[in-house]
């Protein structure tokens, strides 16, 4: 979940089952008060100094989850000499250009919690989620908008393998749809859309093709081909081949192939 501004100058950040409530006083200070999901209880602490390289931004950005593979952050529950509970938190840093350093934060349990605050702990627990929700749902609306076309207004294929076009995506989930006509005295066509990272043919033709009717040699007839695919890299190149048109040779006219985000 990332950060979400609240009208009080707080900056609310949902770290597993911790809601972290955040008021920077400057870039080596913060206030917290963190509530426990699951069980309700808050630990508060009014300010904490910062007395490593460490600093607000760097306890946001691991908690907001960026360079986790530098930023390391742990949590646990402690019980003081005086059976007190309180919140550990541990922030590793690691880099190979520097040598290795963390900050702790001892957050205690907040006492006397009336009836009155545990319920203000509930809906705040409420307004967190409901901001969240919105805004999963209005990224996953713009998401849903992003539609990627490529285009080929005509092609004759008599070779081996001929690429027709190429698509370029960014990380997420497509529906993929091919539309062109064909003009062909065969009754078979080769075709495959590559994914250049994997290596995945993602139209899944059966034998890499398919049977159609051939009413006329002369006029061309319209094909509709529909798949989904999975981006998991941050961007993918996806190329459409035909292949084996030295056996299956056939002629083409405006191709367009399209990724829908959904």
């Amino acid at each position: 979940m990332g950060a979400q501004s609240t009208d009080q100058g707080l900056l609310d950040i949902k770290f597993g089952q911790y809601l972290f409530q955040i008021r920077v006083i400057s870039q080596n200070e913060v206030g917290l008060e963190v509530i426990d999901i699951k069980t309700f209880q808050t630990y508060s602490l009014e300010s904490h100094q910062f007395v490593t390289q460490i600093n607000s931004s760097t306890l946001i950005a691991a908690l907001n989850r960026k360079e986790e593979n530098h930023l390391k952050l742990s949590i646990s529950v402690g019980l003081t000499s005086e059976k007190e509970h309180f919140l550990k938190i541990v922030l590793n840093v690691t880099y190979d250009f520097i040598p290795d350093f963390s900050e702790t934060l001892i957050i205690p349990l907040k006492k006397g919690v009336s009836e009155k605050e545990m319920i203000q702990t509930q809906l705040k627990l409420i307004n967190s989620e409901i901001a969240y929700l919105q805004k999963s749902i209005e990224g996953h609306n713009l998401q849903s908008c992003n539609k990627f076309v490529a285009t080929s207004s005509s092609g004759t294929f008599n070779g081996t393998n001929h690429v027709i076009t190429k698509l370029e995506l960014p990380k997420g989930k497509y529906e993929i749809n091919l539309q062109f006509y064909t003009q062909s005295s065969q009754n078979w066509i080769y075709l495959k859309l590559t994914n250049s990272q994997t290596g995945t043919d993602c139209l899944k033709l059966p034998e890499g093709g398919y049977y159609f009717t051939v009413a006329n040699s002369s006029n061309y007839q319209p094909h509709i081909i529909r798949s989904f695919v999975d981006v998991t890299s941050e961007t993918a190149s996806f190329q459409l081949e035909s292949q084996a048109c030295n056996s299956y040779p056939w002629n083409m006219k405006n191709l367009i192939l399209s990724a829908t985000s959904v």
